[in-house]
């Protein structure tokens, strides 16, 4: 611990108490005068001073110029004299409203949990900037120089508690470190705060650790790679298969030995090269490629060239996206690797008809889908080229803010353990990140770490270039196993959920094939905007669009399709058609051009939707108006006929229902 001061050496940073324990936050510094001369030389006292700071002027109504999300509970909580006090919990929460609250359940809980606003919400549920936005408690000043300073842990749950386990800590995960200045180490003597309130400020110092410490099941948090195709990448890889394989109830492992596609890529044919393969009915394990194909000239498999490529070609001759691909193949341990421009016969119309045919089988059956989510063109390569280690993470993201995380420099540092497992001293670091602020957590009900829990539900990979390619959202649906080698980092997509190489997990993203099919099969009654829908918080958000075929159902699917680029406009409905194929076949149900028999009046009701649409108040704030926003993009109707009038693929359009 270099150039700590003995108070921080002291300090037991991994194995700090919860916020909200009443007498156990731990003392640093006895005076904030003092922790103000310290962080002048300690590198962590100046980190605790800015945690402590932030806890206090950041959670008065604004933060960053901005107001913000609370939630409140009515709670009878039993002090640090034993008596018995109503009080009212309030957590600090983002500028992004959650999805969904995790609402106290210790002793004595006092009913369902309320969420406010302490500024402007825009209708998506997040917060502008405000200027004319107050401080709340003008008169309470900043902290004096004399008052003390406690540091807690900030953990959060990755799951349920087990039950009949009232003393279980398992499932806790140490998130991040916070300060506040209090008169003592109780809970009820926290400046600022009122008698009859408790106020969970969070934590200001992000906690990372390395793979293979002592605290790797922990501590989520992980440093991202600042580059994808290192030996600590693959590692990552290899994991999150394995974990999928062997833990996730929703995917089971790969099979075994499926049939080959028609054609597959031998990467194992030459030491230097690899040669295109005709399986005649071949059977192995495989990883199907995701890719952009670009604009520039690029190898392809013809009926002039095709002959060459099985004779092999070298690696080297190819483009950059398919020799990572190749890489990644052998690193997986696997022969076989599927590229959709080198198998499938690209100036042959009857070959290509086949295969299209054939790509619902091709992805749902590979070992792995690698896509490469950042490239433009084949020939940028699946490693994206990070020029320096800064980057906004996920949790930042999902609540609203851009503060960079800073993997190196002056706003990390860097503890190293000796921590004792099954007798061994095992040597372990932990990385402490300044101003990584993540809202508080009850000990008695600990946040949930999913994205969506605390802050915006978001897709992390919406704004790759690959996502703006209409035929691989079907690649992304059909594949039940995905690593995206996105611009900012690793993540890795399968029908559990999602994962940030740097430890955060997206439980529902909703391009999950099963989700889909749930949608498909509901209830006729349950068609359709239901009667009772509850109340919304956002000005013009309905509240019943959860869990039918909106959020991850068939028609946010299109939606978000419409809006795609595809090179070839008559690959309308085919570049979608492996999806349709696997709905048919499970539901029985009959597709038309678009649309499904079953939720025919549904899926009837879509219009050109050209611009963003939100609603706002009027002159007067009292009525609410439909505006018009950013444009998204244009209507055309193509030269030759592609569908009925009545389906949205008659239409080069975004669209909405």
């Amino acid at each position: 611990a270099a150039g700590l001061c003995s108070v921080c050496r002291a300090i037991p940073w991994v194995e700090l108490q919860p916020e909200d324990v009443a007498r156990a936050a731990t003392p640093h510094h006895r005076t904030r005068k003092a922790l103000e001369a310290s962080a002048q030389r300690c590198p962590m006292c100046r980190m605790v001073l800015k945690a402590a700071l932030s806890s206090f002027r950041d959670t008065r109504g604004v933060r960053n110029g901005r107001g913000y999300w609370r939630q409140f509970d009515a709670v009878r909580l039993v002090d640090t004299n034993l008596t018995a006090r109503d009080i009212s919990y309030q957590k600090e929460l983002g500028a992004c409203m959650p999805v969904t609250a995790t609402e106290f359940k210790g002793p004595n809980p006092g009913g369902r949990a309320v969420i406010a606003a302490t500024g402007a919400p825009n209708p998506d549920g997040e917060h502008v900037e405000d200027k004319e936005l107050k401080l709340e408690g003008l008169r309470i000043d900043d902290p004096p120089d004399d008052m003390p300073v406690c540091v807690f842990g900030n953990f959060w749950a990755e799951r349920e508690k087990e039950v009949n386990q009232p003393n279980d800590v398992s499932h806790l995960r140490l998130v991040g470190v916070g300060a506040r200045f209090a008169k003592s180490a109780s809970l009820f003597d926290v400046y600022g705060v009122r008698p009859d309130q408790v106020k969970l400020c969070g934590s200001s110092i992000g906690l990372c650790t390395d793979d293979d410490t002592s605290f790797a099941s922990f501590i989520p948090g992980r440093l991202r790679e600042l580059h994808s195709d290192s030996d600590t990448a693959f590692r990552r890889v290899e994991k999150w298969i394995s974990d999928c394989s062997s833990k996730h109830a929703f995917c089971g492992a790969p099979k075994l030995n499926p049939d080959l596609p028609r054609r597959v890529i031998d990467v194992t044919a030459y030491d230097r090269g690899v040669c295109l393969l005709e399986t005649a009915g071949q059977r192995g394990r495989y990883v199907a490629l995701s890719h952009c194909w670009g604009t520039s000239s690029r190898l392809m498999a013809t009926r002039e060239s095709i002959d060459d490529l099985k004779e092999g070609i070298a690696t080297s001759f190819l483009p950059k996206t398919f020799q990572d691909a190749i890489k990644i193949t052998r690193r997986l341990g696997l022969k076989y690797l599927w590229i959709d421009c080198l198998c499938i016969v690209q100036d042959d119309l009857a070959d290509w008809d086949v295969e299209a045919a054939n790509m619902a089988y091709i992805y749902r059956n590979a070992y792995v889908t690698v896509a490469a989510a950042a490239s433009t063109d084949s020939y940028y390569g699946c490693f994206p080229k990070r020029a320096k280690d800064s980057y906004v993470s996920p949790g930042t993201r999902s609540l609203g803010y851009a503060t960079p995380r800073e993997a190196s420099g002056e706003r990390r540092y860097t503890m190293a353990f000796t921590y004792s497992t099954d007798g061994a001293k095992k040597p372990s670091s932990v990385h402490f990140l300044e101003d990584e602020w993540l809202p508080g957590s009850s000990f008695h009900t600990p946040q949930r770490t999913a994205i969506g829990s605390f802050g915006r539900r978001f897709d992390p990979i919406a704004g790759e270039p690959l996502s703006s390619r209409g035929w691989t959202l079907q690649e992304r649906m059909l594949s039940p196993r995905i690593v995206h080698y996105a611009g900012d980092q690793l993540y890795y997509e399968c029908e559990t959920g999602m994962w940030s190489e740097d430890g955060f997990v997206f439980s529902d993203i909703y391009f999950s094939l099963q989700h889909l099919l749930r949608t498909q099969l509901i209830a006729r009654e349950d068609h359709g905007i239901p009667r009772a829908s509850g109340i919304s918080f956002i000005v013009g958000r309905h509240t019943a669009t959860s869990g039918r075929r909106w959020e991850g159902g068939w028609i946010s699917l299109v939606e978000t399709y419409s809006r795609m680029r595809l090179t070839v406009a008559d690959d309308k409905l085919p570049a979608i058609a492996g999806v349709a194929t696997v709905i048919a076949t499970e539901t029985g149900d009959s597709y038309f051009a678009g649309l499904w028999a079953a939720h025919i009046h549904e899926d009837l009701c879509w219009r050109v939707c050209c611009y963003n649409e939100y609603f706002d108040r009027d002159a007067k704030g009292m009525q609410t108006v439909p505006k018009r926003g950013a444009r998204v993009g244009a209507a055309t109707r193509p030269k030759d006929y592609r569908a009925p009038t009545w389906s949205w693929a008659s239409l080069d359009a975004p669209i909405k229902y």
